[in-house]
C-alpha cells in the first residue's frame, strides 16, 4: 500500500516540474533574470531525480537484476548533484554574492566525493538502499546551504524580487526535507511494511505548486502593465482639462484636493478620472502610480 503511495505521488511531483519550468523560463524570457533561470534549471533537473526515484520506486516492487538498480542510484546521484549545482547558483544570483574559486572547488570537492561515496557502497557492499541514504543526507547538506545563505543575506535579495518572502518560505520548508532525509536514514516505511515515506515527492509537490502560483501571477502583473503602457502610449486624446489632471493623480492627491487646485467639483473631477481609466485602460490609480514613475511619461501625446 505504501509503495502505491510512494508512487503516486512521485508522478505527481514529476508532473508538476514541466508546468513550473515552463513558466519560469516565459518569466526568464520577459525579465532576463539570472536567478530564475538557474531555479528554472533546478526545477529540471529535480524530475529528473524524481523520475529516477519513480523507477526505483517501481523497481522495489518486484525483484530486478543488480545492475539496474546501480544504474538508476548512479543517474539519480548526478541528478541530485544538479540540482544542488543549480539551486546554489540560484541562491548566490538571489542574493547577489560572488561565487568565489573557493566555493566553487568546494562545491565540486563536495560533488565527487558525494558521487564516489554513494557508488562505493552500492558497489562494494552491495547495499543500494544505504547508498540511497547517503545521497539523501548529501542533498539535504546542500539544501540547507542554499537555505541559510539567502536568510543570511535576505537583505541583498532587491525589493522586486520575483518571489516573495524568499527566507521563510525556505525555512518552513527546511522541516520538511529534514523529515525526508530521516525517513531514507531511519526506513520509516520498511518499519510500516512498505517501501518509504514520501516525503521527498510531497517536498517537491509544494515548491511546484508554490512556483506555478507565484510565476503565474507575476506574467498576469507584467502583462498587464505593459498593455496599460501601450494603451497610454497609444492615446494622444486626452483632454487638456484630463491632462491637467493627471499630474495631482500621479501624485495622490484625492478629488477633493484636485477639484480645489483646478476650482471644479469633486464629482467632475472623478468623471474625468474615469474618463481617462477608460482612455488608457487602467482600473485604478494604482495601476496608473505603479507604471508611471514620472508626470512626463503620461503626457507625452496628451
Amino acid at each position: 500500500m505504501l509503495t502505491t503511495a510512494v508512487v503516486l505521488f512521485a508522478l505527481v511531483a514529476f508532473l508538476t516540474a514541466p508546468p513550473a519550468v515552463i513558466l519560469l523560463w516565459i518569466l526568464h524570457r520577459q525579465t532576463a533574470d539570472r536567478a530564475i533561470r538557474e531555479l528554472s534549471f533546478a526545477i529540471l533537473a529535480l524530475s529528473f531525480e524524481l523520475f529516477g526515484n519513480l523507477l526505483n520506486a517501481l523497481a522495489g516492487a518486484r525483484p530486478m537484476p543488480y545492475g539496474v538498480y546501480l544504474l538508476l542510484l548512479n543517474a539519480c546521484t548526478i541528478s541530485s548533484i544538479a540540482v544542488a549545482a543549480f539551486t546554489c547558483r540560484f541562491a548566490h544570483s538571489a542574493t547577489q554574492t560572488p561565487v568565489t574559486p573557493a566555493l566553487l572547488f568546494a562545491f565540486w570537492s563536495w560533488a565527487f566525493l558525494h558521487h564516489t561515496l554513494v557508488l562505493s557502497v552500492a558497489v562494494l557492499a552491495t547495499d543500494v538502499t544505504t547508498a540511497f541514504e547517503i545521497g539523501a543526507i548529501g542533498n539535504f547538506l546542500m539544501q540547507l546551504y542554499m537555505t541559510f545563505l539567502i536568510v543570511a543575506k535576505r537583505k541583498r535579495i532587491p525589493a522586486g524580487f520575483f518571489l516573495p518572502h524568499l527566507a521563510r518560505f525556505l525555512l518552513l520548508l527546511l522541516p520538511l526535507g529534514l523529515l525526508a532525509v530521516a525517513s531514507d536514514v531511519f526506513r520509516f516505511g520498511q518499519r510500516l511494511g512498505g517501501n518509504g515515506i514520501p516525503f521527498t515527492p510531497i517536498f517537491c509537490i509544494l515548491i511546484n505548486g508554490f512556483l506555478i502560483a507565484v510565476v503565474s501571477r507575476k506574467l498576469v502583473s507584467r502583462g498587464r502593465k505593459t498593455s496599460l503602457e501601450c494603451a497610454v502610449r497609444a492615446e494622444p486624446r486626452l483632454t487638456l482639462r484630463e491632462s491637467e489632471i493627471l499630474p495631482f493623480l500621479l501624485d495622490g492627491a484625492s478629488n477633493e484636493e484636485i477639484g480645489g487646485k483646478l476650482h471644479i467639483s469633486p464629482h467632475t473631477v472623478k468623471n474625468h478620472i474615469t474618463d481617462i481609466f477608460r482612455k488608457t485602460g487602467a482600473e485604478s490609480r494604482f495601476d496608473l502610480l505603479k507604471t508611471f514613475k514620472r508626470m512626463d511619461s503620461l503626457n507625452k501625446g496628451a
